[in-house]
């Protein structure tokens, strides 16, 4: 019998897909100490706030997601409203890795037929 490899193929279908970098975990270690005010209203925040300021200019706006999902759909949401739809391949990663997430605000998500 042949064996099979438990080793999963790499891709970038999650950001939850790999383990984290060990400098992120380091820099976590190194936050993680003492009590701040959450939210916003801490260095760390802070700090990142500035470094985007610094690539982007004052005149922005960023908000921080949990992880790409969150991303995509505030991205998304920041172009359509309730009324539009996306349209997009039915090989492209917001239709077949975001798990309907763009459903959350629109009636629903179109797709390009490829078989075509």
């Amino acid at each position: 019998m042949e064996k099979i490899s438990a080793q999963p193929t790499r891709n970038f279908a999650s950001d939850n897909n790999a383990g984290v970098h060990p400098e992120v975990i380091d820099a976590i270690a190194r936050a993680n100490q003492g009590h701040v005010v959450a939210y916003g209203d801490d260095p760390f925040t802070r700090s990142a706030i500035k470094k985007f300021e610094e690539h982007f200019g004052t005149d922005i706006a960023v908000f921080f997601t949990f992880n790409g999902t969150g991303a995509n759909v505030l991205s998304l949401q920041s172009l359509a409203r309730s009324f539009h739809s996306v349209l997009c391949s039915a090989y492209a990663h917001i239709y077949t890795d975001e798990c309907g997430a763009p459903e959350v605000w629109e009636a629903e998500s179109a797709t390009a037929d490829s078989s075509t």
